[in-house]
């Protein structure tokens, strides 16, 4: 099994090796261990459920993740989406042994080893050029159709943390698209041709009617979580929301009280009294509603902060900028201290680092959203997530520090 170097002088390998037999973990250790091979760090378990936990962890940030297909057991799908890349730079997805995947899990996938030959592991680690999301669109009404009917919208669920002591508070559902060639399609590659082509209603109920499904009974209560669904204007403005909502979330055993309705930001409100009715009729039922996508370029939330509106999101793009523009930070230090002023919960989308989270912990967010807390996780993924972020992985960070910078140094190694 002798290979020369796992990565070239100028690649840094972070891997994740998941192995039923110990033979490759044994070659694995081997190689990891000459004298030139450049391996930042190595993680060897045969649980698909830690995998998943590390890679919804983000940090550090994998550069392989080295899979035997018959120890995943029936998360294959789930590791394959952890290793896709969504969060930054993909996952290269290295399978161990002659094993075959579907063409979307395939079209994802950077090399796949067919048997442990002379060389394989440092061509495995290589460098290559691997699909990624967002290089295809769907743009036809005709394509967006065939999606909707297939069955191809897939949900995944960011989690959203307290920023005073890293405690779990919700999670977004965010709808994909699984394309049977491209992979899995982010909402760039869709959200305007559904938009166009008026399906933004047949979308919204497929990512409802998914999440409800995937979150039933007691498991949201079980997490102590919320769960955020996105609606635009024009479908939160029914009359027959409420009811049609009501029905949905009794079939799943899932309380109102537990989910979050967030107003998007594709339509411009023109009739803000209107939308209060609305918000009211659906408060009263026991949701809460978000004002969602809240910045300088997207969404004035002024208008519409005494609404009868929970939640504040602010905009990833006006929370990055903060750095470096007066203006953002000015525009978040008015809209955090107005939305208190009215009993809102303000979350701050895009904290990507410690810095951010930092800086938003100042400003008075009271929540977090980000690739510093977790990457968008398929649904069996989120109770491994849940239980890694609470317990720490292996080191919980302590409650007066970002949870993202503490755990650079202890997921580097492992046996």
């Amino acid at each position: 099994m002798a290979a020369p170097a796992l990565a070239p002088p100028n690649l840094e390998a972070h891997i994740i090796l998941v192995c039923a037999d110990e033979s490759w973990a044994a070659a694995v250790r081997q190689e990891a261990a000459r004298d030139d091979a450049r391996v930042a760090g190595l993680v060897v378990t045969t649980s698909p459920q830690e995998a998943m936990a590390r890679l919804a962890a983000g940090t550090p940030a994998f550069s392989h993740l080295l899979l035997q297909a018959e120890a995943a057991g029936g998360l294959l799908g789930e590791l394959v989406s952890l290793s896709s890349g969504e969060a930054g730079p993909a996952s290269a997805l290295v399978l161990l042994g002659a094993a075959g995947l579907p063409p979307a899990m395939a079209a994802r996938v950077a090399v796949t080893v067919a048997a442990p030959v002379p060389g394989w592991l440092a061509r495995a680690l290589r460098p290559r050029t691997a699909a990624r999301p967002g290089a295809h669109s769907l743009t036809t009404e005709d394509e967006l159709r065939r999606a909707l009917a297939g069955g191809a919208v897939r949900v995944l669920y960011q989690p959203v943390v307290r920023l005073s002591d890293r405690r779990p508070v919700g999670m977004e559902a965010l709808a994909r698209i699984e394309h049977p060639v491209w992979g899995t399609l982010p909402p760039e590659a869709f959200l305007p041709g559904m938009e166009a082509a008026g399906l933004l209603r047949e979308l919204t109920i497929a990512v409802t009617e998914q999440a409800l499904a995937d979150w039933n009974g007691d498991r949201l209560a079980e997490l102590d979580l919320r769960l955020g669904l996105n609606l635009p204007l024009d479908i939160l403005s029914l009359s027959c929301l409420p009811d049609w909502l009501d029905a949905q979330c009794a079939a799943a055993d899932v309380p109102p009280a537990r989910v979050v309705l967030e107003l998007t930001e594709p339509q411009e409100v023109t009739d803000p009294a209107a939308l209060g009715r609305a918000a009211g009729v659906l408060r009263a039922r026991g949701y809460r509603l978000a004002i969602d996508d809240a910045g300088p370029a997207q969404r004035d939330p002024t208008e519409l902060i005494n609404l009868p509106f929970s939640v504040l999101k602010l905009d990833k793009s006006v929370v990055r900028e903060a750095a470096d523009n007066a203006g953002a930070r000015a525009f978040l230090r008015r809209s955090i201290a107005d939305a208190h002023a009215a009993g809102l919960t303000v979350v701050a989308e895009g904290v990507e680092d410690a810095e951010i989270w930092a800086r938003m912990r100042c400003l008075g967010a009271d929540h977090g959203q980000g690739y510093c807390i977790a990457r968008p996780l398929p649904a069996a993924a989120v109770p491994l997530w849940h239980r890694a972020w609470c317990a720490g992985i292996p080191d919980a960070p302590p409650l007066d520090a970002p949870h993202g910078a503490m755990q650079r140094a202890s997921l580097g190694s492992g046996t």
